[in-house]
């Protein structure tokens, strides 16, 4: 008996869940989403392609690209410091996917130590830094400048005593492009960038510019500069936004005989060296620094000799007379780069050459170029020996430190002074937009 009353709960169990089950059955809804996805076929190529040596005259065999275009092999002797060797290749980007740099690896191989004085440049063709996460887009390209060299300034101690054979390896891997990628940081015409030059101070002395007493200048107030030019071996040329608040005074038959050297002087003072190869003052392109003869000028005759009929020498390359320039046109390539720069900015005027002083941005004044000015004018019997300047409108126009007008007078000028950096191949961009408001920082890296 009370076997069969335990296998009735039981089977009295089971039917309970059953019908639970078959309940819960017959409330159902089915959601369906149905679409239609259309994949457009993609490639992915990415080769070196346009393989050209640019420079060097070492014995090389030239450089080999394999048959899949990723692979370059080259072979050079350097015999002697300064040797080099350069080449250039473009990575192309002939998929439909966008590409990125993932890696970026350079080493010897095969054991081998790279020495000191095997140097290896590796960038852009504008110099640029090769970095991870830059992008290749799709149907792009980027051309790569590759330099070997024997380093000029390897020392004595530093020379190998055998020859050497090393095997060194630039790889680059790239990969489809992801979140993290980056636009290649590059410097262009017409970013501003932040340049300090490390002197507070500098005196001109009397004597030289035919002025009366010393003068001072505070180079370390020129801190924007745009940039006007960038160059084929990698270097970037910048002017100075602003012109000086000092103005510097040179006049007189002294001042005209050393006026390029003057300014040369002054421009020196905004070198840094870390960072400029070079500096200059607007418009020198390497007129003769100081007339040692001065007798054409020097109030010692009637009137200067008059064998010239060109009034204002346009030739580029300037006069010679006795020794000495009489005038030139030498500040035409400053003035064309940076009249292109400014020329459509409407703060600049038509001609993009009018600049402000540091503590008076709103007013342009007058500034020095490098270039001597000679004026000839046989009907007025005029004759003028002085320097060029560019006013406040943008135009040329010169100064007359020693005149001759049927009798001998001497004068001066006194305008600001704006000069121009050339920037080592091996500065590249830091933080910074590039804007006036935001200009470029510059970091330096030797390596």
């Amino acid at each position: 008996m009370r076997m069969r009353r335990k296998q009735t709960l039981i089977v009295g169990f089971l039917f309970l869940i059953m019908a639970m089950s078959l309940g819960y059955a017959l409330l159902t809804t089915t959601l369906n989403i149905e679409g239609i996805a259309d994949i457009d076929s993609n490639t992915w190529s990415v080769y070196w392609d346009n393989l050209q040596v640019s420079s060097g005259s070492v014995e090389a065999e030239a450089p080999v690209l394999n048959s899949q275009k990723t692979t370059i092999t080259y072979h050079v002797k350097l015999n002697e410091p300064g040797d080099f060797y350069e080449f250039t290749v473009d990575v192309k980007n002939d998929g439909t996917i966008d590409a990125m740099i993932e890696t970026v690896y350079y080493d010897a191989i095969n054991g081998s130590q790279i020495p000191t004085y095997l140097k290896y440049e590796k960038t852009y063709a504008d110099n640029a830094p090769i970095n991870e996460k830059q992008i290749l887009r799709a149907g792009e390209k980027e051309t790569y400048k590759v330099k070997v060299y024997y380093d000029p300034e390897v020392t004595e101690s530093e020379l190998p005593t055998s020859n050497q054979s090393i095997t060194v390896r630039f790889q680059v891997t790239y990969v489809q492009k992801d979140s993290t990628a980056i636009e290649v940081e590059r410097f262009n015409v017409g970013d501003y960038i932040s340049y300090h030059t490390l002197q507070e101070s500098y005196t001109i002395p009397a004597g030289t510019t035919g002025y009366s007493s010393d003068q001072v200048i505070h180079p370390s107030e020129l801190t924007l500069w745009r940039i006007i030019a960038k160059n084929s071996d990698g270097t970037i040329e910048a002017v100075s936004e602003y012109i000086s608040s000092d103005m510097v005074t040179i006049g007189g038959i002294d001042g005209y005989t050393n006026y390029p050297q003057i300014l040369q002087g002054i421009a020196e003072q905004f070198r840094h060296g870390d960072y400029a190869q070079s500096v200059r003052i607007f418009g020198a392109d390497g007129q003769t620094p100081v007339i040692s003869d001065t007798t054409p000028y020097n109030g010692t005759e009637v009137s200067p000799p008059s064998t010239t009929s060109t009034p204002r020498p346009t030739t580029g390359s300037g006069e010679e007379f006795q020794g000495g320039v009489l005038g030139d046109t030498l500040y035409l390539r400053d003035y064309q780069l940076v009249s292109n720069v400014y020329k459509n900015d409407s703060r600049y005027g038509n001609s993009g050459l009018v600049a402000y002083k540091v503590d008076t941005p709103n007013s342009p004044y007058y500034y020095w170029t490098a270039s001597r000015q000679y004026f000839y004018n046989t009907s007025s019997a005029r004759f003028d020996f002085g320097g060029t300047s560019i006013g406040p409108n943008g135009l040329v126009g010169g100064v007359a430190f020693r005149s001759y007008y049927y009798g001998w007078t001497t004068s001066n000028g006194a305008y600001c002074i704006r000069p121009i950096i050339t920037l080592h191949p091996y500065v590249q961009l830091g933080t910074g937009s590039g804007t006036i408001d935001d200009p470029y920082e510059l970091v330096v890296d030797h390596d």
